[in-house]
């Protein structure tokens, strides 16, 4: 059987890296297909496979090329290829930098594997994966943030299918399912989320959702 989530991963703890990759060729839709001591050494080994990974575990520190730069580089060499940082810091700046910077997902290293799992799955599938805790922090510094826009600005900005379409991402849906619900095609709607993006400035869906809740396109589950 294919496996359907090809994955790579930049991580210079070697036994961290090799039990990392272990754990994740068992499970029978991942097949990780790069490994890394480092970023450098990541972006030079995508630069000779053919099929490149859909996710990228990057370590967020890293000797030579750390995660945050290692981000960087991916989102505009290779765009279409998601990045879950892995990482024991669970501080509200690295996090949000590197949401800024276009990760797709943050999880630390202390996470079950079946975590681990989830989050290539939803990253691979519908573009980002919030656990709960980083929701806190989004949604904290939504409150501290004096700058963002009003919902009336945002309502302003974007149009009143471009706001429905943000918010059914918001809620982990996929194209085709966003498709049913507003009986529009999958392409249509990926077109009215290239048109969000670029009218927001979001790197990616992931942004788009950190946008929602900071411009109260959309309220946090109690």
């Amino acid at each position: 059987m294919t496996k359907e989530i090809k994955v790579g991963i930049a991580e210079d703890q070697v036994l961290f890296r090799k039990g990392i990759v272990s754990i994740l060729n068992g499970f029978d839709t991942i097949d990780v297909i790069v490994e890394a001591d480092n970023g450098r050494i990541l972006l030079d080994q995508l630069k000779t496979i053919a099929n490149l990974p859909h996710v990228l575990l990057l370590d967020l520190k890293m000797p030579e090329l750390d995660g945050i730069e290692t981000t960087k580089i991916i989102r505009e060499t290779y765009p279409d290829i998601k990045i879950i940082i892995l990482t024991s810091y669970n501080e509200k700046r690295f996090i949000l930098h590197l949401l800024e910077c276009g990760a797709h997902a943050y999880l630390l290293k202390d996470a079950e594997p079946e975590d681990l799992k989830k989050a290539i799955a939803a990253v691979a599938n519908e573009g980002y994966y919030f656990t709960p805790a980083i929701m806190e922090v989004i949604i904290n510094n939504k409150k501290e943030k004096k700058d963002n826009v009003s919902l009336e600005q945002s309502e302003q900005l974007l149009s009143e299918r471009e706001i429905e379409v943000i918010r059914l991402i918001c809620k982990e849906k996929t194209a085709p399912e966003i498709g049913e619900l507003l009986f529009i095609s999958p392409r249509t709607v990926e077109g009215h989320r290239n048109r969000i993006l670029e009218k927001t400035g979001c790197k990616n869906v992931a942004g788009l959702v950190v946008y929602a809740f900071k411009n109260n396109l959309v309220e946090p589950t109690p």
